[in-house]
């Protein structure tokens, strides 16, 4: 794209408007403090809902 430009000594004004490839490096550092995170909590979640289907087994017999 091309636009005029007054304090350009060619009087033009060049922008490039090309995408960027993206920065894969950048969702590194998200991905392992959040994975593990999330991983844990998944794990916690797991584990009262089976503590709560044993406990709501030893009530029913």
């Amino acid at each position: 794209m091309n636009a005029f430009c007054s304090i350009s000594p060619a009087g033009r004004l060049s922008i490039n408007v090309e995408p960027r490839l993206t920065d894969l490096a950048l969702t590194v550092l998200p991905t392992l403090m959040l994975g593990p995170a999330l991983g844990v909590a998944a794990l916690g979640v797991r584990r009262v809902f089976v503590t709560l289907e044993e406990s709501a087994d030893d009530i029913s017999a």
